[in-house]
């Protein structure tokens, strides 16, 4: 019996990595054109590590500036709409017969009729934020139609195309520089910068410390060394990291690598590749990288060794969890293999050799915090005369010996309630519930949860009033009170004019902010029937283009504007204006 499933276990691995070189064959064989007319310079690739996400697109560059022509990259119909004000702003995705699905995003316009198609659906939902599925024989396209302008719409930091290449039936998305990777000018091997080496079980030492230890490295061409040249020494369970990033000829951004082998002895033991993955894996990229470590210092450190519960798919060939063993003093040889998409290698190799010798003991810090332990495969329930927490099965990355305390606090509501720390990631929501011991009663409704960080800035983790508590779906553990949100957002006009003559401009803008709970809603009213006003929330700014199919023109109207916060704080603004 044991034979039989350690021979399917084996099988389905082969069956795995086989698979995954399937894919960057299947995507480069794909006769798709560039979706620009002008170079292909990358803005960020396929894979990046992101906050609380990989990212699932390439972005191309376009010059600095809005407004380049974007095309369709083969034939297949316009199967989806989609406007948000965050995200990917304004996106087209094309359904083709090949069976995948091309997706451009942060557009600044859409084609006449794709516009028109979709604005008429906005007046129809009266919103702007639409998610629109289309037939097949509603807007068909030809491989190199002109379909949009490219923008800075969205989620965004600058001017660029967001492209991602989709398998139609699961909506995966794929890495299109296998596809493109001929068309971006790169033959500079991934960057590795520095080698971490961590001790992960009690009885762990590097060097006789139970610490993460960092090496520097150096490099001749693409083969990297550490740079010192005494033994590192181990004990116990160990695992790796690396910090790499890749360039390309014409770019000088970090971008992300394409895979990392870990070979021990010559033995593959862990493989990653990024070719594919799915939108629902994304948190797992906390369990990826040394979460504590990014946290502190911003650099993002790439594990390779797995947490119990982190069951990303990019990851393919696995021993023993990536970790490797020291119970005696051999040394065992370590080389690292990055690529990226247009399979530049770099290596680094170093080796680590056991040492039986204890680890130095370590003066535990005095700790006046409760402790619970919390089994990762098990919900798990902490529970005081003020507090709850609710912390679901596989919300957790490991096995959590979880902290809690509290520092006296006279600004808000209650007490600081120290949940654990933010360096600890939770892969799902947990419930915390906090008792509104001092909290009047007219403002039950305006109660809220907020996250204190170590540097004192207060930010808004949602929450509602009930039973007694305030309660919130909670993203990270740390530091969280209960506030209030009282004072409506803010409504400024960005054109005052004389006599409020609109006669020669196209658009009428506002700036909305709020200071707490933010944005919830926003309507406008002209002449008392609702229009369509855009919202761009990285300059605040909402605004209507005026539009005679809409409204008449040469004649007096009224304008009113409503914005309303997360904690329903309404603000609402009135004027009148000629155009």
């Amino acid at each position: 019996m044991k034979i039989g499933v350690k021979k399917v276990i084996i099988s389905l691995l082969f069956i795995l990595f086989a698979y995954s070189g399937l894919v960057g064959q299947r995507i480069s064989q794909l006769n798709f054109r560039p979706p620009l007319d002008v170079p292909l310079y990358l803005a960020g690739s396929f894979g990046e590590i992101r906050s609380n996400h990989l990212h699932s697109g390439t972005d191309f560059r376009t010059l600095g500036i809005t407004g380049l022509n974007v095309y369709a990259m083969e034939n297949g119909y316009i199967s989806r709409i989609k406007i948000e004000p965050e995200g990917y702003g304004k996106a087209v995705y094309i359904t083709h017969s090949n069976g995948y699905v091309s997706v451009y995003a942060h557009l600044e316009r859409l084609r006449e009729d794709i516009a028109m198609y979709c604005k008429k659906e906005q007046y129809k939902q009266k919103q702007f934020v639409v998610d629109i599925l289309l037939k097949a024989n509603e807007i068909r396209v030809t491989k190199g139609d002109f379909i949009a302008w490219s923008g800075n719409s969205g989620g965004t930091s600058g001017p660029h195309l967001h492209l991602e290449i989709r398998e139609g039936k699961s909506q995966d998305p794929w890495n299109a520089l296998l596809l493109f990777n001929r068309c971006v000018h790169d033959t500079i091997a991934p960057i590795i910068e520095k080698l971490w080496i961590y001790p992960l079980s009690a009885n762990s030492a590097v060097n006789h410390q139970f610490a993460n230890a960092y090496y520097a490295v150096s490099s001749l061409k693409n083969n990297y060394v550490v740079k010192h040249n005494y033994p590192i020494l181990v004990k116990g369970n160990i695992g790796i990291g690396i910090q790499t990033y890749d360039k390309t000829d014409t770019t000088n951004i970090h971008s992300g690598i394409y895979s990392i082998d870990l070979y021990v002895n010559s033995k593959l033991i862990f493989q990653q590749v990024l070719d594919r993955f799915s939108f629902s894996e994304g948190r797992y990229v906390n369990s990826l990288i040394d979460f504590e470590y990014y946290i502190h210092n911003h650099e993002r450190i790439n594990r390779l060794f797995l947490q119990p519960n982190n069951h990303f798919s990019i990851y393919r060939q696995v021993i023993d969890n990536g970790i490797i063993n020291f119970a005696d003093t051999s040394t065992k040889n370590i080389l690292i293999k990055v690529k990226d998409a247009n399979n530049n290698e770099s290596v680094l190799k170093f080796s680590l050799k056991g040492d039986l010798t204890p680890p130095e003991k370590v003066t535990a810090k005095q700790n006046k915090a409760e402790t619970q332990f919390m089994p990762y495969q098990k919900d798990n329930l902490f529970q005081r005369e003020k507090i709850r927490l609710f912390v679901p099965k596989n919300a957790l990355y490991d096995d959590l010996l979880f902290e809690y305390s509290t520092l006296p606090q006279h600004n808000f509501y209650s007490e600081v309630y120290q949940v654990h720390n933010p360096f600890t990631p939770l892969h799902k929501s947990a419930s915390l519930s906090i008792k509104a011991i001092k909290l009047p009663n007219a403002l039950h409704a305006k109660a809220l949860l907020l996250n204190i960080d170590e540097k004192g800035q207060v930010q808004w983790s949602g929450g509602f009033f009930k039973d007694g508590y305030v309660v919130s779906n909670i993203r990270a553990f740390g530091n969280y009170v209960i506030g209030v949100d009282t004072v409506a957002p803010k409504i400024k006009i960005n054109s005052v004019l004389k006599n409020n003559d609109f006669t020669n401009w196209k658009r009428i803008a506002f700036t909305i902010k709020d200071d707490l709970s933010g944005i919830k809603s926003y309507t406008g009213f002209i002449d008392g029937k609702w229009a369509l006003f855009e919202y761009d929330p990285k300059q605040d700014l909402v605004y209507h283009e005026f539009d005679e199919e809409q409204m008449s023109f040469h004649h007096k109207h009224t304008l009113d504007m409503i914005v309303t916060d997360e904690k329903n704080n309404k603000a609402e603004y009135h004027t009148e204006f000629f155009k």
